[in-house]
C-alpha cells in the first residue's frame, strides 16, 4: 500500500514549501491537487482513500485531495505523432511503429494547493 506513503510524502512536501515562506506560517491546507499518470503505479482511488489517514495532525488535516488522471502519452520517433494511448499499448496510434517515447503518464505530481484562510 504505497499510496499511504505517497500521501505522507505529498504532505511533507507541502509542509516544507510552506516553511520557506514566512507569510504562510501557521496556515493550513484547504485542498491539494495531484495528477496521477496511468503508468505511475499509483491507484487514484486508493490514494484518495488513504489521504484522510495520512493527514491528521498535519497542515493538511481536513484538507480535500483532488486527483486528476493523466493518460499515457507517447511521441513517435518515426512519424512525429504525439498522442494519448492505452497504458498497455505503447505504440504509435497513427503508424503503428513501436519506436515511441513516453512523454507523460508515469508521474505523480503535486499540481496545486489552496490555503485555508488565516
Amino acid at each position: 500500500m504505497h499510496e499511504l506513503s505517497l500521501c505522507e510524502a505529498l504532505i511533507s512536501t507541502v509542509r516544507r514549501q510552506l516553511a520557506t515562506r514566512p507569510e504562510y506560517a501557521g496556515r493550513r491546507i484547504k485542498s491539494l491537487k495531484v495528477t496521477i499518470g496511468a503508468l505511475s503505479g499509483c491507484e487514484p482511488d486508493l490514494l484518495a482513500r488513504m489521504f484522510p489517514h495520512a493527514s491528521p495532525g498535519t497542515v493538511a488535516e481536513g484538507a480535500e485531495l483532488i486527483v486528476d488522471f493523466q493518460s499515457a502519452r507517447v511521441a513517435c520517433e518515426a512519424c512525429g505523432t504525439e498522442r494519448d494511448v492505452a497504458a498497455n499499448l505503447l505504440v504509435c496510434p497513427k503508424c503503428g511503429d513501436q519506436g515511441v517515447k513516453l512523454v507523460a503518464g508515469d508521474e505523480v505530481l503535486l499540481t496545486g494547493l489552496t490555503l485555508a484562510e488565516a
